[in-house]
C-alpha cells in the first residue's frame, strides 16, 4: 500500500509541474531552443494533442515513463482543461501501479527473479492495446 500510494504522489507531483511549467513557459524556451523545422513538428504535436491522447499515451508506459515527460508539455503548451488533463494522467497510471504493486509482491514471495513478470506484461500488454486500437481506428494517438 505505501508503494502505490508513493507512486501516486510522485505521479501528481510530476503531473502538476511539468503541465505548469509548460503552460507558464513551455512556448517560450522552446523558441529560443528549437530550430524552425523542429518548432513546426513540436506546434503539429501540440495542437493535435487531446484528452483521448493523453490517455492512450499514459496507458502506453514505455513511451511516457523514459524521463522526459512530453505528454505533460504537449498538454500544457496547448492549454487543455488541467481537471480533465489530471484524471486522464493519473487514472491509468494508478491503475498500473496497482496491479504491478500487488502482484509484484505476491510473487516475490514465490522468487525474487519474477517480480519483473508483471512489469513484461503490463508493457507488453499495453503495448499490444494500443496496435489494437490503432489498428480498429479507435484511436489516432
Amino acid at each position: 500500500l505505501h508503494a502505490i500510494l508513493a507512486t501516486f504522489a510522485a505521479h501528481s507531483f510530476a503531473i502538476i509541474v511539468n503541465y505548469a511549467v509548460a503552460r507558464r513557459f513551455g512556448s517560450g524556451i522552446l523558441d529560443r531552443v528549437a530550430d524552425q523545422p523542429r518548432l513546426g513538428f513540436l506546434a503539429r504535436l501540440r495542437e493535435s494533442i487531446d484528452l483521448k491522447t493523453v490517455f492512450v499515451l499514459r496507458l502506453a508506459l514505455p513511451l511516457t515513463a523514459i524521463g522526459v515527460d512530453f505528454v505533460s508539455y504537449l498538454a500544457g503548451m496547448k492549454r487543455l482543461n488541467f481537471a480533465g488533463y489530471y484524471v486522464v494522467s493519473i487514472v491509468p497510471w494508478t491503475v498500473m501501479s496497482i496491479v504491478y504493486f500487488t502482484s509484484a509482491g505476491a510473487l516475490r514471495d514465490t522468487s525474487p527473479v519474477l517480480v519483473f513478470v508483471p512489469a513484461v506484461i503490463m508493457i507488453a500488454g499495453t503495448s499490444l492495446l494500443v496496435f489494437v486500437l490503432r489498428r480498429r481506428r479507435i484511436i489516432d494517438a
